[in-house]
């Protein structure tokens, strides 16, 4: 099965450098991808330092800073914007630890300029500790949307003890970076086409089918979703099987995106032996809190839908 439509690639490589630290490498993939089995994009730590300004790899054209939360528990900062050799960007963050236990900070839901990611940062920061980890964002896959910078870098930060996992977090909220200010800050907008099949449309969020491919084994249907809240969602299949020309078919869907973010994924449908596409796909969608143990839905969020083969 193919994997996941990924808005743009992050984190494909990642710098770590820290002082008084444990570093933890970013999750290899989120939680929908670890509960339906769906590859996420691979992050590659290496041990090198962090680059500086004098580093041959990376110039700093851009002259950035931002503290992007300071509490008495931790501190969060983007401490530069660089650029590498192959003239993509380097995010440069500086995490505080103030607390009298180890830290961790987790990333969220991210997206750039509005377009979600399939990843999830996590880092472990020790007592007094301070953590200077930097991810590289590649400029052909944001020019591949039409973007020449990234001008708005979105997730919901967790902070939590590392220690006690199952006490309340210290930090729970969304945050954003403007790189080149709030007024630069544009996000994507999607612009469904004529045989894009709107599915679930609601004040939370808007639903597309628009397409699907065969697989060995299977089918995968892709779908756009378009959040309109500022709060992250899950979308779910609740009935775990969908219609295919009116045969019954398993299928999981749990992919979280963040507040007012577009996520570009599929829907595989094992079991689909057929050599041609099915005329029609009957399913029910609906929407779930992604922060609640169980993933309860949203009340008034399902609907179901039959698409037409295009």
């Amino acid at each position: 099965m193919k994997r996941r439509i990924l808005a743009l690639a992050l984190c494909l490589l990642l710098l770590l450098a820290g002082c008084g630290a444990e570093e933890v490498p970013p999750a290899a993939e989120t939680p929908a991808a670890a509960e339906t089995g769906t590859p996420a994009a691979s992050a590659m730590p290496t041990t090198s330092p962090a680059p500086t300004a004098a580093h041959p790899s990376e110039s700093f054209p851009y002259d950035y800073e931002e503290e992007l939360a300071d509490t008495e528990d931790f501190s969060l900062a983007v401490t530069a914007l660089g650029v590498d050799r192959d003239d993509n960007w380097v995010v440069h963050l500086r995490l505080e630890n103030r607390s009298a236990e180890i830290m961790s900070f987790r990333f969220l839901y991210q997206s750039i300029n509005g377009l979600a990611i399939d990843e999830v940062l996590t880092y472990r920061v020790a007592v007094g500790g301070t953590l200077e980890p930097s991810f590289r964002i590649l400029r052909d896959e944001m020019a591949a949307w039409g973007f020449d910078r990234p001008v708005q870098w979105s997730f919901t930060l967790k902070v939590s003890s590392a220690e006690d996992p199952d006490r309340e977090p210290v930090f729970f909220d969304e945050l954003s970076a403007s790189p080149f200010g709030e007024k630069e800050a544009l996000r994507y907008e999607f612009v469904p086409g004529p045989l894009d099949a709107l599915v679930l449309d609601n004040e939370l969020a808007a639903v597309y089918i628009t397409g699907w491919e065969l697989e060995d084994g299977g089918l995968s249907i892709e779908y756009v979703a378009v959040s309109r809240c500022g709060e992250p969602l899950l979308l779910v299949l609740p009935e775990g099987e969908l219609l295919l020309d009116g045969g019954a078919y398993p299928a999981e869907l749990k992919d979280s995106f963040g507040a007012y973010a577009t996520l570009m994924g599929y829907i595989p449908v094992p079991g689909w032996a057929e050599d041609s596409r099915p005329q029609t796909v009957e399913l029910t969608l609906a929407l779930a809190d992604p922060s609640e143990w169980g993933d309860p839905l949203i009340e008034d969020t399902e609907e179901s839908s039959v698409v037409s083969a295009h």
